[in-house]
Parts: C-alpha cells; structure tokens; sequence
C-alpha cells in the first residue's frame, strides 16, 4: 500500500515543509519489484501523490509506472515531478534490467521530455536506476547502447543542477554506496532505492561527497537534509 505508506513516513518525518522528496523507481507497483503478484499500473497514483503533495507543502520526483491509454505493456518506467498544483513527466527509462517481462518496457527513441525541469529556481534533473550507472565496459553487442545512455546520462547531469535517481539499485554501484559521483562534473545526487538488501539511498554534496545516507531497515523512512546553506553549483 505505497500511498499509506508513504503517508505515514510523511507524518513521522520533521520539518519537511518545502522539501523535494525522491520516490524509488516502480514505487506505485505495489509489490516486490522481483516478486510475484500483480501489478499495480493504475495512473490514478500521479492524483493521489498530487494530493499528498498538497497536504504536506511538498513536491515529489516519483519513479512510477503507470498504464497510459494505448500505451505499451507492460508500462514505461517513468520519473515525474509531482506538486500540489500538477503533475509532469520528466523521462523515461532506457535501461533493460531483465524484469521487463513483467515490470515495464524500455523507452526506445525519445526519453526526455521535461529533464531537466525547472522548480523553485533549481534545474533539476531525472535518471531511472540503470540510466544513471550504465556499464563502463560494455559487451561488444551492447557497446553501441551503452554508449548511448552514457551521452545521455552526461547530457542530462551536465544541464541539471541536481540529479535525482529513482533506483531499485543492487550493492556493487556507485563505489558500493561510497561516493555517488559517476561523471567528471560536479553536481549534487539523491538517490533513492528501494531493494531492501541493495545499496543504501543517500544524497551527496556537488562533488559527489554523500552528506547524508538512509539507514537501512525494513521499514519507510524520510531522510532529509536541507540545502539552502549549501552550493547548488
């Protein structure tokens, strides 16, 4: 029950009005992202999370997959920036993580929509777990892709001031949650994860520093860290 749940963590969270908060990749499906049982791809999330939004005084960057009329199946993978006034879909993943059978579908051809966006004065910029870590040493099958999503991935992170990561991410990426800095530009990350035995979700200084991590635990947790005194360079 992601909107419960979600509630709940908003609820026992501090001083979060004005906050940009970062939901994991697929956090409407309503199941284990590797796990059996239906799917939840039910579009009305983007007006409940709209709504939640509004009763809190925050803003979302949701990764959701959500049903759209005539559109593939299973789903794209988005990420949206969700307010108390309206929704807007920033991207799509790229990205084929070997769930695809039954999570969603990889975007071919146009990705980027609204990413980065403007919000509050900051650019801000949107890639779904793998998007954000493509491989550095590629299969020669898969060489022309990769280098594909790299030059997208630079693109967006050289464009955006921060970068936001919606990831159901394994352990092993980002120097195994050390430093969350995958390019030579300097910008500030926030990722969050939802695999509960993968890395942990942390947010970084611009030069990839993580400043704050999330404790790992089998419940929901806000971890948040106010930016006004820090660089948005």
């Amino acid at each position: 029950m992601p909107i419960q749940a979600l509630k709940r963590a908003l609820e026992h969270a501090d001083d979060i009005e004005g906050a940009l908060i970062v939901l994991p990749e697929a956090f409407n499906i309503s199941v284990p992202y590797r796990g059996e049982g239906d799917r939840n791809f039910d579009p009305s999330v983007l007006d409940k999370v709209k709504d939640l939004a509004e009763r809190f005084g925050v803003a979302f960057l949701a990764g959701l997959i959500i049903q759209e009329c005539c559109g593939s199946r299973p789903p794209y993978s988005g990420a949206y920036l969700i307010t108390g006034k309206q929704h807007t879909l920033m991207c799509y993943k790229a990205a084929n993580d070997g769930t695809t059978d039954w999570n969603y579908t990889p975007r071919v051809g146009t990705n980027d929509f609204n990413n980065p966006i403007s919000y509050e004065g900051i650019r801000i910029g949107a890639l779904i777990c793998a998007d954000a870590n493509p491989p550095k040493i590629p299969l020669q099958c898969m060489l022309e892709h990769t280098n594909s999503m790299r030059k997208r991935m630079d693109k967006i992170v050289d464009d955006c001031d921060v970068l936001c990561v919606p990831a159901h991410m394994n352990t092993g990426n980002f120097a195994n949650g050390e430093i969350g800095k995958n390019t030579d530009v300097p910008k500030r990350l926030i990722l969050a994860n939802s695999k509960l035995d993968g890395l942990p979700s942390f947010i970084t200084d611009p030069n990839g520093i993580i400043v704050k991590r999330a404790v790992c635990c089998s419940g929901n947790e806000i971890v948040a860290l106010r930016l006004d005194d820090l660089s948005r360079a």
